[in-house]
């Protein structure tokens, strides 16, 4: 087998982490969901100032990254939203952003497989709206889903919906320009999209 780890990259919404716990169950690798080992000792409220500047984050992301990939374990890692796509920029970083320096880690990692879960924009939209009605699911993205919140209140959703889609369409190239394999994720057959990714390790 050439991998010992595999990270989900994708949007907000993609199903990185419910798909890399399952996917991490099926094979009996170690899970680990990179938002909360960032967030392990600030939210993500307080490292971005409620969404406001989110370098302090990434910062730590990039160091996060760089550890689980130098461990000698079998790990299914579920990325951020923003992980190898960001166009956050470190303090003299010359040109590179977060997103740059993180796909770079990566791409040099060739016993890590990345995969994009590919979702259709309404999918996006109808998940956001759906975690508005479970306190559960809006916990686990307290910063966004606080600014899903006011955008409702406010009666600008249409408008906050538009920009949220935008950065997703800023952000697919580079997700699929880093993936080696794309899956869809659109409420479809969750036991096909893990067979298939489990196929592609087993056989590579």
């Amino acid at each position: 087998m050439k991998y010992n780890k595999i990270i989900l990259l994708g949007f907000r919404y993609s199903g990185k982490s419910y798909i890399s716990k399952l996917l991490a169950e099926k094979i009996n690798w170690k899970f680990i969901d990179l938002d909360i080992e960032v967030q392990k000792e600030k939210t993500s409220m307080e490292l971005t100032r409620n969404g406001k500047d989110w370098s302090a984050y990434r910062e730590i992301e990039t160091e996060v990254l760089k550890n689980l990939l130098a461990k000698d374990e079998k790990i299914v890692i579920a990325g951020g939203g923003g992980t190898a796509v960001a166009f956050d920029f470190p303090k003299d970083s010359g040109n590179k952003t977060y997103g740059d320096i993180q796909a770079t880690i990566l791409r040099q990692n060739k016993k890590l497989l990345k995969v994009f879960l590919l979702v259709k924009e309404e999918i996006i939209v109808e998940r956001m709206l759906l975690d508005q009605k479970k306190p559960k699911q809006k916990s686990l993205r307290p910063t966004f889903n606080l600014m899903v919140e006011l955008a409702i209140k406010e009666n600008r959703f249409e408008s906050f919906v538009e920009k949220t889609l935008k950065v997703y369409r800023d952000r697919k190239p580079k997700y699929q320009n880093i993936a080696d394999i794309i899956m869809e994720n659109n409420n479809n057959d969750d036991t096909d999209l893990l067979n298939k990714i489990v196929e592609y390790v087993e056989y590579i």
